[in-house]
């Protein structure tokens, strides 16, 4: 955590530079960096067992395949004794076998093996990996969805960014309870997780404090051109009828600094009741801080309180010359 509270604090005054040429510069040493960092969280710290975070497998024929292999491995580790394994455990791991290098392989051997059986464990997972690897390659199904629910320290880390999970549908939720209602909710007629979201009923705030130039240049054109939007554009909306588009619109999309949650009143925020999903290109817009020893709290939770279950939202503060082109 020290590592990437540093860059954040580096991109602080990265933000602060005015000449292009050292901007760029420090933006990319700031990439590498946190690039790098994210590699040292895969690698170091998850380590063999970094398949757990990856969603369930939805072909039928892996599906299969991996329980198949899973089983095999579990009667070699039955007959050598020790301590076994759930054969649903041995199945999530080989589901993320194909992002394992060799030397995590060895260690996931060392870790389920006793030490006289290793050798042969091994090159029996070596030889399954294999099997599994060229199955993957060939499946068009695409995996499930994760949902992270994370403390008050590892909520800041960009877990989504780790290789192993760029390429999946990752969900943060605060708690338990919060997944419950999504579910829940998923059920309700009317719900939008229900029926889906009519894009034709679209509501938008762009750039509503006016210095975000390019933003709105960006934007502007493409939002007016849709059938069925509507919304306000360089100037701040009307909180009634703002609450109101919230209550009755499908999708909400908000494009200016921060949440937007002034707009709506911030103490006024989670006693609405909406349906809307939002994208929220804001700065910081899902930032939680936590205080002492109570959990984080932040403008984010807010809008989930108020019913908004699917939320799109920026995780930290962008650099200086990027947060004006979200």
């Amino acid at each position: 955590m020290r590592d990437f509270d540093a860059i954040l604090r580096e991109q602080q005054v990265v933000n602060e530079l005015t000449e292009r040429q050292a901007w760029w510069q420090g933006r990319r040493a700031l990439d590498a960096r946190l690039e790098n960092l994210l590699a040292k969280l895969e690698n170091d710290v998850l380590g063999c067992w970094k398949g757990l975070l990856l969603p369930p497998c939805k072909d039928s024929l892996l599906r299969d395949a991996l329980f198949h292999e899973a089983e095999v491995l579990r009667d070699m580790l039955t007959k050598a004794g020790g301590q076994v394994p759930r054969v649903e455990l041995l199945q999530a791991v080989l589901a993320g076998s194909s992002h394992l290098v060799s030397h995590q392989l060895q260690m996931l051997s060392k870790t389920l093996a006793p030490a006289d059986a290793r050798p042969s464990f091994q090159r029996a997972l070596v030889a399954a990996v294999a099997r599994l690897r060229k199955l993957d390659m060939a499946s068009q199904h695409p995996r499930g969805s994760v949902v992270l629910i994370l403390d008050k320290r590892l909520h800041q880390l960009p877990w989504e960014s780790m290789p192993v999970l760029r390429e999946s549908s990752i969900t943060r939720m605060p708690c338990l309870s919060f997944l419950l209602a999504t579910s829940a909710q998923a059920s309700t007629a009317g719900s939008v997780l229900n029926t889906g979201v009519n894009p034709h009923k679209t509501y938008y705030v762009l750039n509503p404090q006016a210095n975000l130039p390019s933003t709105e240049s960006t934007f502007r054109q493409w939002f007016e051109s849709m059938d069925g939007w509507e919304g306000t554009i360089g100037k701040l909306p009307n909180q009634q009828l703002l609450q109101l588009a919230l209550s009755t619109k499908d999708l909400y999309i908000y494009a200016g600094h921060g949440a937007g949650a002034r707009l709506l009143g911030i103490q006024e925020l989670p006693r609405l009741s909406c349906r809307a999903p939002c994208l929220l290109f804001g700065c910081s817009s899902a930032a939680l801080t936590a205080r002492g020893s109570l959990e984080p709290s932040g403008i984010a939770l807010s809008y989930m309180m108020a019913g908004w279950f699917l939320v799109v939202f920026v995780l930290h503060a962008s650099l200086r010359c990027s947060q004006d082109g979200v």
